[in-house]
């Protein structure tokens, strides 16, 4: 069904549709990487105070932003 309603749009469009799906699907891919590398690096012994509230304030807006929390 997916696959039919993808093929309906004139294929002009198609292209532009696959970059756009493409570059969103990478950029929460990347995003959600990023998340899991601070959630470990939150884990780590010796880290500061500053450092530690950057990496959470960091996973506060990554959460948000992939609506994970």
């Amino acid at each position: 069904m997916l696959v039919f309603s993808f093929l309906s749009v004139p294929a002009s469009l198609r292209e532009r549709l696959k970059d756009v799906t493409m570059n969103v699907n990478c950029q929460e891919h990347r995003k959600s990487m990023e998340l899991m590398g601070l959630r470990l690096r939150l884990k780590q012994e010796g880290l500061e105070e500053q450092e530690k509230a950057a990496i959470l304030e960091r996973i506060k807006i990554l959460e948000k932003e992939l609506e994970v929390a």
